[in-house]
């Protein structure tokens, strides 16, 4: 049987890059229009304060939902993804507003997306504001369309940057129990192809079915990572060199993103637990281990860099005292080309490495 991927899904991750440069290139040449200086998504204000910008959707979830008839956890996958890219760089956290473009003025659904929103926002510890609704039935093929804009504090002396990551470093996962919110139009795809349209009413076991399962709540990690960090203002308890938010592109991306930065390689030998769902999808598919640590989070959450096994254990109780679960997942090391390489727990592989090569 051939393998199942993501392009096969429909999803050209390459053609998806190539469409954000454009967007970026235009984005850049405005920066010029507004005295404060940007970078990327940071805008100094003064030498104490910038503002950082983060700005997500949900895809396919979406379409999860509206097939079960439960949008309860959606606002934990919209900010799990706005919300976590901000705090992964020192910054915190503080508000959150969304553009909601739905088919039918529904007032069940803007109840279920309201009280999601309100949950999980007090869950993040951020506010809620600026919301915008749009009636717009001529161009959605689902029920809606959910994106939100996050804001964040930041004290530019206080930022992770990467560029203090060294030969040794510890490299540490802030544990993902299930999928979160990408690679979802794979999983469709799988769960379609073995079981029909009605996959989402086929047991995923016992319990649950296959559409309740995927739709699981986010775990959102700015609140552990601003409690580790300072945030903008508070005691730092724990010197991050590096961190990332493993979302689309899986841990062998979003590591090779460091590889890019550093020119130092990344080894994994004691990766996380495959969450169980993950590991049947890839039976079912079947998708190689390597396809899907490149689409999956594959049990990686976030993923940082610390100095020292005492720093390690602070990550990892704090992690525990505020309900996460954190480990020691490897080490950066020095490659004659830099190289990101993950002893594999996944279906397919399991404990053979997987090489990635962002600059090959």
């Amino acid at each position: 049987m051939a393998e199942k991927t993501y392009a096969d899904s429909g999803v050209n991750v390459t053609n998806d890059d190539e469409f954000s440069k454009i967007m970026v290139k235009h984005s850049k040449a405005t920066h010029n229009n507004i005295p404060h200086p940007v970078r990327n998504n940071i805008v100094n204000i003064r030498p104490d304060l910038s503002l950082v910008y983060s700005v997500d959707g949900i895809g396919t979830n979406i379409t999860h939902a509206v097939l079960v008839n439960d949008h309860s956890t959606m606002a934990s996958k919209l900010l799990s993804m706005v919300l976590d890219d901000i705090s992964i760089i020192g910054a915190e956290p503080i508000t959150i507003s969304n553009y909601l473009a739905v088919s039918d003025m529904n007032p069940d659904l803007a109840k279920q997306l309201g009280v999601s929103l309100e949950h999980y926002a007090n869950k993040a510890g951020v506010a809620a504001v600026a919301g915008e609704s749009a009636n717009i039935p001529s161009m959605l093929n689902t029920e809606y369309d959910w994106a939100g804009c996050g804001v964040g504090l930041l004290n530019p002396k206080r930022e992770i940057t990467k560029k203090n990551v060294a030969i040794e470093d510890i490299v540490f996962s802030l544990n993902s129990n299930n999928l979160r919110s990408n690679g979802y139009t794979l999983v469709t795809n799988i769960l379609e192809d073995k079981f029909g349209t009605g996959w989402y009413n086929q047991p995923y076991n016992e319990s649950i079915t296959w559409g309740k399962k995927i739709i699981e709540e986010a775990d959102i990690f700015s609140p552990l990572i601003v409690e580790m960090t300072g945030g903008y203002d508070k005691p730092r308890k724990v010197d991050i060199s590096a961190m990332a938010n493993v979302t689309g592109g899986g841990p062998l991306k979003r590591l090779g993103e460091l590889v890019d930065v550093t020119g130092l390689s990344v080894y994994i030998d004691n990766a996380p637990p495959v969450p169980e769902e993950m590991i049947k999808l890839q039976e079912l598919g079947p998708t190689s281990d390597n396809e899907a640590h490149k689409t999956w989070n594959m049990g990686f959450g976030v993923v940082g860099t610390v100095k020292t096994e005492e720093e390690m254990k602070t990550v990892s109780e704090i992690a525990e005292k505020l309900g996460y679960t954190a480990q020691r997942v490897g080490t950066i090391t020095k490659e004659e080309t830099p190289t990101v390489t993950i002893v594999s727990n996944g279906y397919h592989s399991a404990r053979e490495e997987l090489v990635y090569r962002p600059r090959a």
